[in-house]
């Protein structure tokens, strides 16, 4: 809705007349992974984009992890998603994915969903646990048989790249 309603701002002032609102069913879907957020995200809180006034972060904030584990909210994210896809039948877990490029995170767990529909490719969402303090976790989002990385999210944990938890969690609903 958020989205819908910045999207109609911009055609009323004649900025964007080609940009395009979601559909109602997308709308729908989206609904329903923020209810399943409600539920897999209730112990990751959210945080505010500590540069939203304009602020540019110190050279210094670019080498730091303040707060690790934080990044927890992309992996319950990750999680809402395959809850509402397997909900709707719309996939189904599967065991075994080949990649044509790996993620450059390595290890990790893997959650395939295989769709249902014909024509329809492999989700893979990579779970990637620190191993030390210094490390966060991360999502590998990937699709395809084999399957093929389209984004590690975040892409960087580090307090100068922080954009607050609302832009992580819209890059994850649209990788």
């Amino acid at each position: 809705e958020t989205y819908n309603n910045g999207v109609r701002s911009l055609h009323d002032t004649g900025w964007a007349d080609l940009s395009s609102l979601l559909s109602d069913d997308i709308c729908a879907l989206l609904s329903d992974v923020d209810a399943a957020f409600a539920l897999t995200g209730a112990h990751t809180p959210g945080w505010p984009n500590p540069y939203q006034d304009g602020l540019a972060p110190d050279e210094h904030v670019y080498e730091r992890v303040t707060d690790p584990e934080k990044f927890q909210i992309v992996e319950a994210r990750a999680r809402a998603w395959s809850h509402v896809l397997l909900e709707r039948g719309w996939a189904r877990h599967a065991v075994h994915i080949e990649w044509a490029l790996r993620p450059h995170d390595s290890g990790g767990t893997d959650t395939i969903l295989e769709p249902v529909a014909d024509d329809a490719v492999p989700l893979v969402l990579t779970t990637h646990t620190p191993v030390d303090n210094h490390q966060i976790v991360t999502v590998t989002v990937a699709a395809g048989d084999p399957a093929v990385r389209l984004a590690s999210i975040p892409d960087c944990g580090c307090d100068g790249c922080d954009h607050g938890s609302a832009t992580l969690l819209e890059e994850m609903d649209t990788s």
